[in-house]
């Protein structure tokens, strides 16, 4: 069972879901974090790194002497990636994909390709109690790299066939680019984590968009659910700030209605829970009426994968 949470925005509560959701699953649970920018998971779970491996990618380079500067290079590249210049085309590793046609077309032999690195991903290794697990994989992207999603293509590649009774769980990055896109790639069920708010009401939008089409089933869990009865201490700002909250809670729900997108559960904004993740605590380890509320999503979960399945 492959499951990847992600979310239209940051901050809306990836990193508390996935921690949450691991802890009320039965089997052997192997967590990859993909938020490979900003990987926050193993504070949680507040383990040592087992070991390292360097990620690396390939990257075209071209040889000056064998160059007769025909363009042909730029133009095959389909990301501007290779730009003609008087004496030989200059390449950019930072638009450059690693798809390898400018390899494939050259006639003179004059393009290689050469390892390049981008990252690592550290493995982690938590024990839990006597009749499951949980792993934990994180990738980091090397400072001033931009394009997360071959890391995060590098980091799936071994988790992809698991046994029968292991479920993977993958942090995806937040928004819906491309990496996102590489994170939720052949998943069996895909949780859309989102806020009753402005950004975050749009952005549940993008990214509801952007996955729609894949064919992978995908639901709703709303944090921060009942934001808007909260009281606040700034009267006239917060009186308007919260009316303003109490529709867009019923305009997020509208909008789920209207899509026909399932609402898989929901948390209240409670400062209790925001002190206990600020010092490292797993909700559903440490307060009950979560738990539940997480078994009830793992529950729906698993039977609209089994519906699919069907």
């Amino acid at each position: 069972m492959k499951i990847a949470v992600a979310s239209g925005k940051g901050g809306t509560g990836k990193t508390t879901f996935v921690l949450s959701l691991s802890q009320v699953i039965e089997k052997n649970v192997i967590i990859l974090d993909c938020d490979v920018e900003e990987p926050n998971l193993h504070l949680f779970l507040k383990q040592h790194p087992l070991s390292e491996k360097v990620i690396k990618i390939k990257k075209p380079v071209i040889n000056e002497s064998l160059c007769v500067n025909c363009g042909l290079c730029s133009k095959h590249c389909q990301f501007n990636a290779i730009i003609n210049l008087p004496k030989y085309p200059l390449i950019s590793n930072e638009l450059c994909h690693s798809c390898g046609v400018c390899e494939f077309i050259c006639p003179q032999n004059a393009i290689s390709e050469v390892d390049y690195q981008i990252g690592k991903k550290v493995f982690y290794r938590k024990t839990g109690d006597t009749l499951k697990e949980i792993s934990l994989i994180s990738g980091v992207l090397d400072i001033g790299q931009i394009m997360a999603a071959p890391l995060i293509n590098q980091i799936k590649q071994d988790y992809m066939n698991l046994p029968k009774n292991d479920v993977l769980i993958i942090d995806s990055p937040p928004g819906a680019s491309c990496s996102m896109f590489e994170a939720i790639k052949d998943m069996d069920y895909i949780v859309l984590v989102t806020e009753p708010t402005p950004f975050g009401l749009h952005d549940l939008k993008m990214a509801v968009n952007a996955i729609k089409n894949t064919d992978i089933p995908y639901g709703v869990f709303i944090n921060k659910a009942d934001i808007d009865k909260k009281e606040f201490s700034l009267d006239d700002f917060c009186n308007r700030q919260k009316n303003e909250d109490s529709l867009l809670k019923n305009s997020l729900e509208k909008y789920c209605k209207d899509n026909n997108i399932k609402i898989l559960g929901q948390l209240a904004f409670e400062k209790e829970y925001a002190k206990a993740c600020a010092t490292g605590i797993i909700l559903s380890q440490e307060y009950n009426e979560v738990f539940n509320i997480f078994s009830n999503v793992y529950t729906q979960i698993k039977q609209a994968i089994f519906e699919t399945g069907e």
